[in-house]
């Protein structure tokens, strides 16, 4: 194996691991001793984004704190929530909050259709949170290059500094990465 790089059967050996355990990807290839922690590090100068829609607007996350893109399915509510929060599900025997990202982000409610998608997100904590976005329509290899971390003239209209984590500089389009964490802390979307 070249340094750096992983075998076809070590990636699917990786992937079962995931599949079986719901362990974060870059955990196993770390554990596996296949992948070095620094050199997951240096890759993350550029990262792997799941591009989803909220909206009509483009957002992305790194797929490293993606657990799995499931179909949308009724969340059971919770009494006194905040409107943003949809409820909860099952997610593989563990209840999942789900936030309504359109909500969430103050950007309205439409109405859900068959591309809705509910993302399941493992944040800082490890804890599992569900985000319903309208559509999720690619996982892409974003170079350093295409980064752009600071927070200037291009941030959403409405958003709070603290929420997004910089911008993806897409061919076809900006997309506005999330700080997920800071989304889903409690409290409103004051800036």
């Amino acid at each position: 194996m070249e340094r750096g790089l992983l075998t076809r059967s070590q990636l699917e050996q990786a992937l079962d691991d995931q599949k079986r355990t719901g362990e974060k990807l870059g955990r196993i290839l770390v554990a596996r001793g296949w992948v070095r922690e620094r050199d997951i590090l240096t890759v993350l100068q550029g990262m792997m984004v799941v591009v989803f829609q909220v909206a009509e607007e483009d957002y992305g996350i790194e797929t490293l704190l993606v657990r799995e893109i499931i179909r949308h399915q009724p969340a059971r509510p919770l009494p006194a929530a905040p409107a943003w929060l949809e409820g909860v599900i099952d997610y593989r025997g563990k209840v999942v909050p789900v936030v309504h990202l359109g909500c969430r982000l103050g950007r309205g409610v439409l109405p859900l259709e068959a591309a809705a998608r509910i993302i399941v997100y493992e944040g800082s904590t490890g804890r599992s949170w569900g985000l319903l976005v309208d559509s999720v329509s690619a996982v892409v290899q974003v170079g350093r290059e295409q980064l752009d971390e600071g927070v200037g003239q291009w941030q959403p209209q409405g958003l709070p500094t603290r929420w997004l984590a910089g911008l993806a500089r897409l061919t076809s389009r900006p997309v506005a990465l999330l700080n997920m964490d800071e989304v889903l802390a409690a409290g409103t979307a004051e800036a």
